[in-house]
């Protein structure tokens, strides 16, 4: 084979190669809205086989490590009918950076419209998720505590017990219905 044939054959191998990087980068924003779509609709294995194994979801200073952890928040935000609104999507190197407003029956009954997030990143590994980190707003959490406090005040001491036995619960189907029963029964007591 003759040098010029060799060079021009690794120079299409190497303009394939750079279109098949740049596809898959350009994919990424696609796979973020596709996650944002399954997790909306309560596909919860269609939303975790888009994440790699090992994957860490963090919420500010809650952390869920790996599919398992994940999969049972999914389930629970299943319950809450938690809804994703993922705005202002970019591309920075092998991250999608965004901003993201959560709505769910939680937020709604505790006086919370949209819980935003400023700051969310989701970095990946080959075609899947690898990672995902959602700051909230400082406005939208000070906003959340009172309202939290306000449950904590209203709460007598048997539903205090009830409280403690739901923070310390996790993240299951059982905790976020026993969390609907008890913030209805607060805004029905208290009419907020």
């Amino acid at each position: 084979m003759r040098k010029s044939t060799v060079l021009a054959l690794l120079m299409i191998v190497s303009i394939i190669a750079l279109s098949i990087t740049a596809c898959s980068k350009q994919d990424r924003i696609g796979l973020v809205k596709t996650f944002e779509a399954a997790y909306n609709n309560h596909d919860v294995e269609d939303a975790l086989a888009l994440l790699a194994e090992g994957t860490v979801l963090e919420k500010d200073i809650r952390k869920f490590n790996g599919l398992d952890k994940i999969r049972a928040l999914a389930r629970y935000d299943s319950v809450m009918n938690a809804r994703w609104t993922f705005a202002d999507l970019q591309q920075k190197g092998d991250s999608v950076v965004f901003r993201a407003v959560e709505r769910s029956e939680w937020f709604r009954l505790i006086g919370v419209d949209e819980y935003r997030y400023d700051t969310c990143i989701m970095t990946f590994e080959g075609e899947r998720i690898k990672s995902i980190r959602l700051v909230s707003s400082p406005i939208t959490a000070r906003i959340l505590g009172m309202g939290l406090q306000s449950v904590a005040d209203w709460a007598s001491d048997e539903r205090l017990v009830q409280l403690n036995d739901l923070l310390s619960s996790g993240f299951t189907q059982e905790s976020a219905q026993g969390w609907l029963d008890i913030l209805s029964a607060w805004r029905e007591e208290t009419k907020k």
